[in-house]
């Protein structure tokens, strides 16, 4: 014989109660494990924010060793000032950390000449001008110039700097974030910045020490 009308009506009622009771402990959950995730989510924000932060580090106070500490390059937190890449115009900063968290800025070499070099260890042309680089960075004492690596990782880059005995600092560029501020879109490429920390000439492609000793010696005139 089948259910009467009332019993079956009491045994849907705990039937919708059972699945609300369900579904409000779903819900409980899924707040919590919001609760949780929001917090992760404003730290990995305020990483960024926090670079400007960091602890800075002199040039004089890299490690005194090939590749200089061969630190990652970083923009966030930085000032993004000017943004042309016009001759006269400020140039992009971009910072280069240690393993220790201390950042040396583009900015903090303002009051000399500054040559930033992008290159990689692939690169053919890159490897035919490094040894004259070498030669004008270890002849012009006040001359900064900065070796920034395109995407590559350690394995390759220390035995490639041992070989150039590369004694300027070297910037790992690990996610391009330097050469999308400069624009680079071909290696090598050579950015010479005043000591007022202007943009004076881009060079794209292979450079020879004449050019550099030449361009060097205009920005050193003004």
């Amino acid at each position: 014989m089948s259910e009467q009308p009332k019993t079956i009506r009491r045994k849907f009622v705990n039937a919708m109660r059972g699945w609300k009771q369900s579904a409000g402990t779903r819900l409980s959950g899924l707040l919590v494990l919001l609760i949780l995730i929001m917090p992760a989510a404003c730290s990995d924000g305020a990483t960024s924010s926090s670079t400007a932060d960091a602890p800075s580090v002199t040039l004089a106070e890299l490690p005194q060793t090939t590749g200089h500490g061969y630190g990652i390059a970083i923009i966030d937190g930085l000032d993004q000032t000017g943004g042309s890449l016009q001759p006269g115009a400020p140039a992009p900063n971009f910072g280069l950390q240690l393993d220790d968290g201390r950042v040396l800025t583009l900015a903090d070499l303002q009051g000399r000449p500054v040559l930033l070099n992008f290159w990689a260890t692939w690169c053919g042309p890159c490897r035919m001008e490094m040894p004259d680089i070498v030669n004008v960075a270890n002849g012009n004492g006040d001359l900064v110039v900065l070796a920034i690596n395109a995407h590559e990782g350690m394995d390759v880059i220390e035995p490639f700097a041992q070989e150039f005995n590369m004694t300027m600092p070297i910037v790992r560029d690990t996610k391009g974030e330097v050469m999308d501020a400069y624009a680079v879109r071909g290696l090598p490429a050579s950015v010479f910045i005043r000591p007022d920390g202007t943009i004076y000439t881009i060079w794209s492609g292979l450079i020879n020490e004449n050019t550099l000793r030449q361009s060097l010696a205009v920005i050193n005139e003004e």
